[in-house]
């Protein structure tokens, strides 16, 4: 974005329209290529983990592991209930944490 001067753009709340408009679409360009780096790390790494996996335990001990890891995730599904990425416990706990009020406030109550 080339630095325009007010009476270049026009006005100024034009200026600033343009500049969040450019800088939300950045981050989010930002954001969303971060994402995809990671995913594919992620993705190449457990390739890589796997290989050797396959290299080390042989077939018997792959087939046991595999099926150790596909009964801790399956176990893993009602452990995760109502602490999912939806934020309903942890905006619960902004709530409450909301009312407690200052530090002093706080301290006041304790003795």
């Amino acid at each position: 974005m080339a630095a325009l001067s007010v009476q270049e753009s026009g006005s100024l709340p034009e200026l600033a329209r343009k500049f969040v408009k450019e800088s939300l679409g950045n981050r989010v360009v930002t954001g969303a290529a971060g994402v995809l780096a990671s995913r594919a790390a992620f993705n190449g790494l457990s390739f890589v983990l796997n290989v050797i996996l396959a290299r080390m335990l042989g077939a018997l001990g792959l087939g046991v592991y595999t099926y150790a890891l596909a009964w801790i995730f399956l176990l893993m599904v009602p452990c995760d209930a109502g602490n999912g990425s939806t934020g309903g416990a942890r905006d619960r706990g902004l709530k409450r944490a909301s009312r407690v009020g200052t530090v002093e406030e706080s301290f006041a109550q304790i003795h």
